[in-house]
């Protein structure tokens, strides 16, 4: 899976990082504590992969959180929204063509 950590909002168009990570890989500490927001790809079929989700929202519990699926339904996303993720997203998806929730931060953040 890919994790995307977006720099401050005055530029929101270039990564800051891309960190290559398979399906269930832990995510490494000073990625949590670098990220400024964060998109990971999940698999709803590996309990790993989507422990993972909660693990980043409890350590970063603020952390603007993106999950990218590539097979979803309307109680999947609900679930993950109640988890605390901010948006979910269709995989594949082109990062020049990225998601409007993509880099973007709220004014309240």
């Amino acid at each position: 899976s890919i994790i995307l950590l977006c720099p401050a909002a005055k530029r929101p168009a270039l990564p800051a990082a891309l960190v290559g990570l398979s399906l269930e890989e832990a995510i490494p500490e000073e990625v949590i504590r670098r990220a400024m927001i964060v998109v990971i790809e999940a698999d709803p079929a590996s309990r790993r992969s989507m422990q993972r989700i909660g693990e980043l929202r409890a350590a970063r519990p603020f952390l603007p959180l993106i999950v990218a699926l590539r097979d979803s339904n309307i109680s999947l996303v609900r679930s993950l929204v109640r988890q605390g993720v901010n948006d979910v997203v269709a995989l594949p998806f082109d990062l020049e063509h990225r998601p409007p929730s993509l880099c973007q931060r709220s004014s309240a953040s």
